[in-house]
């Protein structure tokens, strides 16, 4: 459990009749964690804003990592995909080449009256 006070320390005084009154609820007193209350300095425009830029540039490239790697990933996938592409197509032309040859062998043979 936690105490709050509005003094920056809790007050020695009130321990005996807060543990007397936990205590009838079967509360240990010494179960309570006593708090820092005290207020720090506000910080000033300047450490605000250097705070939140520092805030912002951890958000930035924590997003520009996930969004780099993304790329990354897309960039294999395309590169995949264009090996095969290339594949096909480089088979398609061997087929081309190799039909062009047997009508150019047949063309000479008509021509030459060769078997």
């Amino acid at each position: 459990a936690v105490v709050y006070s509005r003094d920056p320390i809790f007050p020695k005084k009130y321990e005996k009749e807060i543990a007397e009154a936990v205590a009838k609820v079967g509360v240990k007193w010494s179960d309570f964690q006593l708090t820092d209350n005290s207020c720090r300095a506000a910080e000033s425009r300047l450490e605000e804003i250097e705070n939140d830029l520092i805030f912002v540039e951890t958000k930035v490239a924590g997003n520009l990592q996930v969004v780099t790697r993304n790329i990354g990933d897309e960039i294999q996938l395309l590169e995949k995909a264009a090996l095969k592409e290339a594949e096909i197509i480089e088979k398609e032309i061997e087929k081309d080449v190799i039909q062009a040859e047997k009508e150019v062998e047949s063309g000479f043979r008509k021509l030459f009256k060769w078997r």
